[in-house]
């Protein structure tokens, strides 16, 4: 019998244990995050604003279903990132509706990690 993948919650605090860049991890299912796990680093924003929860979900969506709007055109959407002044945010479409969220270092190397959680968790963006 195969083994059952972990919760997306479990898989969230997986993904920042595997490189100190990660301040918050996330999936989200069409606008709700489903899961999410902040660093001490990340200033626990997402825990305390259900609100701000509510819009990262949403914009989540919005730019993922933007990016895949071109896969015809360039192939298949791998992330798309965004860089702030102090951080970076990624998103991973993993189906139609699923993605997963990260908010790095603005230094970091999003192809770097992103390969990270591909070999160790076995999490790519869909094909």
């Amino acid at each position: 019998m195969a083994a059952r993948p972990p919760p997306d919650s479990e898989l969230c605090k997986r993904i920042l244990e595997l490189d100190p860049a990660v301040r918050v991890a996330l999936f989200v299912e069409g606008d709700e995050i489903t899961a999410f796990a902040e660093s001490d680093r990340a200033n626990p924003v997402l825990t305390r604003e259900q609100a701000l929860k509510t819009r990262i979900g949403y914009w989540v969506r919005i730019v993922t279903e933007i990016a895949m709007q071109t896969d015809k055109l360039f192939g298949a959407t791998e992330y798309v990132s965004v860089v702030h002044k102090g951080l970076k945010m990624v998103t991973l479409p993993l189906s139609s509706t699923r993605s997963l969220g990260l908010s790095l270092d603005r230094s970091a190397d999003a192809d770097f990690i992103i390969a990270k959680i591909a070999a160790v968790l076995g999490i790519t963006a869909r094909a």
